[in-house]
């Protein structure tokens, strides 16, 4: 493994054995994480992103997955989780909380065809996408 090699190993979360992917950033004082469960399909249950600060102020936004269920044979899907957010570089609110919660999740769903995904924006509706290439 090279200096920014992917680092693999085990956690327990939830009182699971879950494989840890770490991934540092080629921008010193960065990493990321990602948690699977091998017991369910290899789930994510949960991501995390450190950053520090140059004042030395660590950034932590984590993802946990506190619920899923089995929406089809070995297939999981998440239906609560809890969301952790902190401050970004250029602002100095601080970390906030966020529940997610899905009801009544269906697979293979008879019927449904693309214009059930299609989206009709109301009058005024501004919508923004934006790609941002880093170290490339």
């Amino acid at each position: 493994m090279g200096k920014l090699g992917s680092e693999i190993s085990t956690e327990e979360y939830a009182g699971v054995e879950c494989i840890k992917i770490r991934t540092p950033s080629s921008i010193k004082k960065m990493a990321e994480s990602w948690l699977l469960d091998p017991n369910r399909g290899f789930l994510l249950v949960g991501y995390e992103h450190k950053s520090i600060k140059r004042d030395g102020t660590e950034l932590i936004n984590k993802v946990k997955i506190t619920k899923a269920v089995e929406a089809a044979p070995g297939v999981w899907f998440p239906v609560e989780a809890t969301v952790l957010s902190g401050p970004s570089f250029a602002t100095s609110w601080t970390y906030r909380k966020s529940f997610f919660k899905a009801k009544n999740v269906q697979v293979n769903v008879a019927g449904l065809d693309e214009k059930t995904y299609r989206i009709s924006f109301p009058e005024g509706t501004r919508v923004v996408t934006q790609t941002e290439v880093l170290n490339g």
